[in-house]
């Protein structure tokens, strides 16, 4: 059915004078999109472009709307390259014909007048007196035959006819949003954008159209193109063309007003946002214009939340009400925003009533990930708000896999796209050096205040996609000569890497680290926000106070070996404890969820200051980092810093497997066991003094030869590097002559230098070890454990049910595992046991 609407050629057709454009499949296409049945509204699009109006080989202006129109099926679907392309070609058309709007003849247009409350739309108060000036949907053109463009047989292609008619003010509108998008998704990229210089020349020249209304519109197009170039300079003109002659709304007020808005909230001027973007809202209702009103809805509803604005809650629950009888997109739009603000009100009964119960399968069904990111998010914080843990840990990552993308549309966190688009760029030789450099700076830099408040999902799901490409691109676009540069940017990739494997992206350790260390020995920044966050819920402070006087309690109790050793009241506490540490978990997670800005500072980044400071005389850091065939290295002591490349990395790589071979850690046919030899003449002996010699500058050997400690932070490939083994300089083994200690990141160098607290209660699990017996096994894993003093042991083979490993868990410190290895076998067999991540781990040192 809808195929026999948008061809021209079929039966409402006659319903239509010939010489309108668009055609009347356009707005049943659009109408469809505002519904949000992105697939069927794609369709209709690309049909009706197929159709369009041609001169020669190429559309006509009016093929202008139903390209953007299609941009934002594909923008919402989440395909952002998809997308460009239709904006840049929309824009292309439209440069074709540079005095399209001279050709209208508006003096005999009539104009009204409306008030926005005559359709109902009053959920908030429009900030001016103001009426809306309405345009006529279709205006007659201006032909001079003389002008015009024909075929081989004289036949009139551009403009259609002599009587074309042509709705100016949807051309203008998606021209307008053609503008905004290209902006939002090439971010610092637009600037360089070879169409930028074109499309602000374009729209900068002067109209010979008098209209006020046209004239103030053009102006508007003029401050959406400076965007890419100087958004002060856009914001100017943007504010001078809200009104027609200062004191009428027209057809591209809302969409001026939402840019207004948006940029104001960047700059964290929430107030002043939450202004334009009720009125964007307001307008963009009156013109029916409900992909904006969407829009409009939903960054208003985020700054609400950033501003704490919960009293903006009611009036958006009424704009998604007015929204459901009219457009799907704007319902949706307002019943995300309503919801989240419920939830931080803490109204978490109406947060759930207020969801329809069918939304979440139409934002499936029809295409549209964004809004389905959004409401599992919202899921993911009332459950979190519920101390269910576990459900809002799945439906965050239900969030994150939807803005994450696929195959087809790529990931939808527009800085991912940017990050990939600059990479390919300067692949391509398209972007100079400076610039690229100069654009990773700003997409690779860590997340700020605003960033976390006002977009926490979008924020989250970009840290979360792996990006060490982008990382491995721009620490080799640092000058060479710029040794503290480079060594902060190799800190920052070993640091990424760290943020990847943890959940949430190292935001709840971090959390959890702010809320549980002394203010002291946090960084001077983090004080004030861990401060606010305790204000705000005071549990923050007093659930770490009861767990440790609940675990001093289980620790004064005898080791429960058995389930039958646990007595009453000592179940009691353990459930307590259990109780309190799973609400303090629900905490954590509702902090790194919700819009309150936390440097990720879990482990330290880099400062030389600090770090030099920390190193004693005999020390020496040594950092690594494999981007591509070129290893990057440091080696740091108190005074000096030696920053140096190994320009092979795949030939280091071979040269570590030969060693591996010949100290028999790579098995081969008949290989027994590793080899012990530690006489110059092992075969192992000359590879790792070879390894040593092509991995290590002369300076770095020296300042290795003058250590006692060796801190080492290996990257990729080289933490399998067996450094303790390696030949130096002294014709020896460097754990001979220097202690060698493991830290991830260079940064981190705190973990290998702190004074660890005393360990309390040791645990030994004993697993398999020589014998076969039982008790000759127990006996001698028991001469094993006299070394670890006030320790107890527990074998595998004892009863050992979830209560008392649960207390075991709780009230110990370190837990030392015994296994024996099978010797019968061609290999060895490690079991490993998972750690907590906890302030008593390794990783908050």
């Amino acid at each position: 059915w809808f195929l026999a609407i948008v061809q021209p050629d079929r039966r409402l057709e006659s319903a239509q004078p010939t010489g309108d454009l668009p055609r009347q499949g356009y707005y049943v296409a659009r109408d469809i999109l505002r519904m949000g049945n992105v697939v069927e509204a794609t369709q209709g699009f690309e049909s009706l472009l197929k159709s369009a109006q041609r001169t020669a080989t190429d559309g006509w202006i009016d093929s202008v709307a139903s390209r953007v129109m299609l941009g934002e099926c594909l923008y919402h679907s989440g395909n952002l390259a998809g997308a460009l392309e239709c904006y840049d070609q929309a824009l292309e058309l439209a440069m074709r014909f540079p005095s399209w709007l001279d050709q209208f003849d508006f003096g005999t247009v009539p104009l009204n007048l409306m008030e926005p409350a005559a359709k109902g739309i009053n959920w908030f108060k429009l900030s001016r007196p103001s009426r809306s000036l309405t345009v006529p949907d279709s205006v007659q053109l201006q032909v001079d035959l003389s002008q015009v463009r024909k075929d081989a047989q004289g036949n009139i292609i551009a403009p259609v006819a002599a009587v074309t008619r042509l709705d100016s003010s949807e051309i203008l509108r998606t021209l307008g949003i053609a503008l905004l998008r290209r902006w939002q998704i090439l971010g610092p990229l637009s600037a360089r954008s070879p169409l930028t210089a074109p499309s602000v020349q374009y729209f900068s020249q002067a109209i010979q159209q008098p209209q006020p209304w046209a004239q103030t519109a053009w102006v508007a197009l003029r401050g959406l193109s400076q965007l890419a170039r100087d958004e002060a300079s856009a914001m100017q003109t943007l504010s001078s063309s809200t009104l027609v002659a200062n004191q009428n709304d027209y057809f591209m007020s809302p969409l001026t007003l939402l840019v207004l808005g948006q940029i104001a909230a960047q700059r964290g001027q929430y107030q002043s946002a939450i202004v334009h973007l009720q009125d964007a809202s307001l307008l963009a209702a009156q013109y029916e214009q409900f992909e904006i009103l969407a829009e409009a809805l939903l960054w208003l509803g985020d700054v609400a939340c950033a501003n704490e604005r919960i009293d903006l809650g009611d009036p958006l629950k009424s704009a998604a009400v007015w929204c459901s009888k009219r457009t799907a997109l704007g319902q949706a739009a307002g019943v995300i925003a309503a919801t989240e603000l419920q939830i931080y009100a803490g109204n978490f009964m109406e947060a759930r009533k207020f969801v329809p119960r069918e939304m979440s399968r139409w934002s499936r069904d029809y295409g549209l990930p964004r809004f389905q990111a959004r409401l599992a998010y919202n899921d993911a914080l009332l459950a979190a708000n519920e101390s269910q843990n576990e459900l809002a840990l799945q439906r965050l990552d239900v969030a994150l896999n939807h803005m994450r993308g696929n195959a087809n549309v790529g990931a939808i966190p527009v800085s991912t796209f940017q990050k990939q688009l600059t990479l390919n760029l300067l692949a391509q030789g398209h972007l100079s050096r400076n610039d690229g450099q100069a654009i990773l700076s700003k997409l690779l830099a860590e997340p700020g205040r605003v960033a976390w408040e006002l977009q926490p999902l979008e924020t989250l799901s970009a840290l979360t996609i792996p990006t060490g490409a982008a990382y491995v691109r721009w620490l080799r676009l640092a000058d060479t000569k710029d040794s503290a540069e480079i060594v902060q940017r190799m800190d920052r990739l070993q640091r990424q890497q760290i943020f990847e494997s943890l959940h949430l992206c190292g935001r709840l350790h971090s959390w959890r680290h702010a809320l549980l260390s002394p203010a002291h020995q946090l960084p001077a920044q983090i004080v004030p926000i861990a401060a606010r966050a305790v204000q705000r819920k005071p549990e923050l402070q007093r659930l770490p106070v009861e767990i440790a006087t609940l675990t001093e309690s289980l620790r004064q109790l005898p080791v429960p070996l058995d389930d039958r050793q646990v007595k009453a009241d000592a179940r009691q506490v353990l459930a307590k404890l259990e109780g309190a540490a799973e609400q303090f978990e629900g905490r954590l997670l509702v902090q790194s969820l919700a819009r309150r800005h936390m440097d990720r500072i879990v482990p330290q980044a880099w400062e030389a200051s600090r770090v030099q400071k920390l190193l004693g005389s005999t020390d020496t850091l040594l950092g690594f980092v494999v981007a591509g065939e070129i290893i990057y290295a440091v080696a740091v002591g108190q005074e000096e810093l030696e920053v140096w490349q190994v320009d092979d990395a795949l030939s280091l790589s071979k040269r570590l497997n030969e060693l591996y071979q010949h100290i028999g850690l790579i098995r081969g046919t008949g290989k027994k066991g590793p080899v012990v030899d530690f006489s110059p003449a092992a075969k192992w002996w000359l590879a790792a003094q070879e390894l040593f010699g092509q991995l290590f500058s002369p300076r770095a050997q020296t300042m290795i030869q003058n250590s006692n400690r060796l801190i080492i932070a290996p990257h990729g490939f080289l933490w399998y590097v067996p450094f303790e083994l390696l030949i130096g300089p002294d014709q020896a083994p460097l754990s001979s002559q220097s202690a060698v200690t493991y830290v991830p990141t260079l940064g981190s160098l705190a973990m290998a230098v702190s004074p660890e607290e005393p360990a309390r209660d040791p645990l030994i699990i004993v697993g398999n070890l020589f014998a076969a017996d039982k008790a000759v096994n127990q006996r001698e894993a028991s001469q094993l454990g006299d070394i670890v003093e006030k320790s107890s042991m527990i074998f595998l083979d004892q009863k050992i049910q979830s209560t008392s490993a649960h207390w075991l868990k709780m009230r110990t410190d370190p837990v030392i595992v015994l296994q024996g290895l099978n010797s019968a076998k061609d290999s060895w067999s490690i079991r490993v046991l998972p750690l907590d991540n906890k302030p008593g781990g390794l990783l908050s040192h």
